[in-house]
């Protein structure tokens, strides 16, 4: 879901856009959601504002038939241990949720990176850590990156239920 909203008017029309959107991951009953705040336009016309977070437990899987079956070559070849796949399928979910698409496909480009190309998009990958909970590997995407006179942050808001 996209909110859309006018914050602001000039001579009756609309000075400035903002788009609010979110990400929300899950895994073994923790949950995740990410709220992205973005100008419309800031980041170019390559770019629409999104965002994409994924969080994971480490699991008792074949790690590296799973890295050799999804990842591209030079990532399968980086997914050496737990910390490296993890890290990377963090980051591949983000992209992929941040753009729409599936996790599956072949054309998803290496995420070892924190700046990626994909589908004429420029997108941020960066690995978070979520505060008490250091044994779940987390990672966000999000378009452009920070722009000049832009501080991006994340901030962590948790709520026990």
């Amino acid at each position: 879901m996209i909110i859309y909203y006018t914050h602001d008017l000039e001579d009756g029309r609309e000075a400035s856009h903002r788009l609010l959107e979110k990400a929300i991951s899950h895994s073994a009953g923790s949950w995740a959601v990410l709220i992205c705040d973005s100008q419309a336009g800031a980041a170019g016309d390559n770019c629409r504002p999104c965002c994409g977070l994924d969080i994971q437990y480490p699991m008792n899987r074949n790690l590296r038939r799973i890295a050799e079956r999804f990842y591209s070559a030079d990532d399968a070849a980086l997914a050496t241990d737990e910390a490296s796949f993890f890290r990377i399928w963090t980051r591949r979910e983000a992209l992929v949720k941040a753009v729409g698409g599936s996790v599956c496909a072949g054309d998803i480009p290496s995420v070892s990176a924190d700046h990626v190309i994909y589908q004429g998009q420029e997108l941020m990958l960066e690995d978070i850590r979520i505060p008490d909970a250091d044994e779940l590997y987390a990672a966000v995407c999000y378009c452009g990156g920070a722009h000049e006179g832009q501080d991006e942050k994340i901030r962590f808001k948790h709520i026990s239920i």
